[in-house]
Parts: structure tokens; C-alpha cells; sequence
């Protein structure tokens, strides 16, 4: 869900990144941020 909405905003992630969302179990925090997120690694760092 994340993935899409993101890559459409800032590119497509490393696979770090990739890792990471596949770890995260509150998706919805992160799709909250992602519209108005600079990164990937802000995404990743909303609390």
C-alpha cells in the first residue's frame, strides 16, 4: 500500500527501504506522512 503511494511521490526506494516496509505493522502512520513526505527515510521515521 505504501509502496505505490510512494514511489509516485519520490522514486522508487532502495532495497533497504524495501526491507523496512516489509518489517512496519502500522502501515497507516506511514500513509498519513507519505503525501507530504521529502523522503523515504521520513516516511520511515513517523512515529
Amino acid at each position: 500500500m505504501i509502496l505505490p503511494l510512494g514511489e509516485d511521490l519520490l522514486g522508487a526506494p532502495d532495497e533497504s527501504v524495501k526491507a523496512r516496509l516489509n518489517s512496519v505493522t502500522d502501515l497507516e502512520r506511514m500513509v498519513l506522512k507519505a503525501p507530504k513526505a521529502a523522503s523515504w527515510q521520513e516516511i520511515l521515521d513517523t512515529p
